[in-house]
């Protein structure tokens, strides 16, 4: 039998476990932004097909506003995703490696340990370049509405204006 590591020798199978768990939180975590960025993409695209049926012109500019809020979206989607799978990984092969130190055989401890930190430190990455994303596309949304605010506001009448008397 091959010789475990020190820090494997003094592990217990509850401690193991516990590698094991923040993956799994940090999946759940990944699963509820991908609903919430999958609601806001949807959202987006809801407003391009309303802006691309506006009349050419009075749309353009926020038209292409809302192409690049997508795209930005679509980014932190496929960031998201990459994060479930990573701390996918890594739960599991944590698991493999906590049932193989439990048994007592160190063969392979030592290398799913390795395996299982690298795919947790993939996805804090795909996690933290999401969040970049969702930052600018919110950034972007608001400025958006700012915008059509001011426009909104700019064509609305002023006080002294009185509406015609409806027809009798």
């Amino acid at each position: 039998m091959a010789a475990l590591s020190p820090i494997l020798q003094y592990l217990s199978p509850l401690q193991s476990l516990t590698f094991i768990a923040a993956p799994a939180l940090l999946t759940n975590a990944c699963s509820l932004m991908i609903l919430s960025t999958s609601n806001r993409f949807a959202r987006a695209v809801d407003r391009a097909r309303l802006l691309a049926q506006t009349p050419p012109g009075d749309g353009g500019a926020a038209l292409a506003r809302v192409e690049r809020r997508a795209l930005l979206l679509v980014r932190s989607l496929i960031a998201l995703y990459t994060g479930v799978g990573a701390f996918s990984a890594s739960t599991f092969t944590g698991l493999i490696g906590s049932v193989i130190a439990t048994a007592g055989r160190g063969t392979g401890v030592a290398l799913l340990t390795e395996i299982s930190l690298g795919c947790a430190a993939i996805g804090v990455f795909s996690v933290a370049t999401a969040g970049l994303h969702l930052v600018v596309e919110a950034a972007s949304a608001y400025r958006g509405l700012l915008l059509e605010a001011t426009t909104i506001t700019r064509h609305r009448p002023t006080r002294g204006f009185k509406p015609e008397a409806p027809d009798p």
